[in-house]
């Protein structure tokens, strides 16, 4: 067996062949899935560079907490590897996939909590994780995520904003109950009403920056989307005049 043998055909899910390219080793990075942490140590041993794998990436796909859990303290207190590594850099892809960035991306993207935890435990940045867990264009969100994320240091009002936004009122509720400050998010929705009543909008600057983003787009012909827009402003309203507890029926049924 070559240990140092990588995938250079295809992505994870077999998708784009011949256009995505995989430099990392393809062994280690097995068997850190399988959180075979004797069978690692071998490889290791035997000439494998487990910075040349994305192993600690890889340990979030194993589904055994204690397992998972295990196998990353072990790539970080022994073979010392980048809590903050960066799975594109061994990667030629011609689209990012769901799994991309730090080994926390990848943990959310497998829907690992157990790794989530882990690896906020031992410092990963939470703030990395909050877009991929409240509006991953790639792949599913997982909410499950958002609160340990916020919990270990990651803005929640940078997630509200987000899950505003994305009129996600799931992940607004969380951000709230986590100290999200709403009236961060309605002085910018106001402020962008108040710049179309007067006629100076301008699209392309509110698409640069972020200004009440798509809860405040009301152009929209889409009948159902716009109902969920207005419902995400008075969402807003509401939380940043009053104790918060409306539920999204509630919401609708206010309008």
């Amino acid at each position: 067996m070559d240990i140092t043998q990588t995938d250079t055909v295809r992505t994870d899910d077999g998708s784009r062949p011949g256009q995505c390219r995989d430099f990392s080793l393809k062994h280690l990075n097995n068997v850190s899935a399988a959180s075979d942490i004797a069978l690692f140590d071998h490889l290791v041993a035997r000439g494998a560079d487990p910075h040349r794998s994305m192993a600690l990436h890889c340990a979030a796909k194993c589904k055994d907490p204690s397992k998972t859990t295990a196998m990353i303290e072990h790539l970080l207190d022994v073979h010392h590897m980048d809590i903050e590594a960066n799975n594109e850099d061994l990667r030629d892809y011609f689209h990012a996939s769901g799994d991309s960035g730090s080994p926390l991306n990848c943990a959310v993207y497998y829907q690992n909590l157990s790794a989530v935890q882990t690896l906020l435990q031992r410092g990963a940045n939470p703030e990395r994780a909050i877009y991929q867990t409240i509006k991953n264009v790639l792949t599913q969100p997982w909410l499950p995520a958002l609160g340990p994320l916020l919990d270990a240091g990651a803005n929640p009002d940078h997630a509200f904003a987000v899950a505003v936004d994305d009129l996600n009122f799931e992940a607004a509720k969380i951000c709230l109950e986590k100290g999200a400050d709403p009236t961060l998010v309605l002085r910018k929705q106001r402020r962008k009403a108040d710049l179309k009543a007067t006629g100076c909008f301008d699209r392309q600057r509110d698409a640069d920056e972020g200004d009440g983003g798509n809860s405040t787009d009301d152009d929209d012909e889409d009948v159902q989307l716009e109902s969920e827009r207005r419902a995400m402003r008075e969402f807003v309203s509401l939380a940043a005049s009053g104790p918060f507890g409306l539920s999204e029926p509630d919401q609708q049924s206010r309008l």
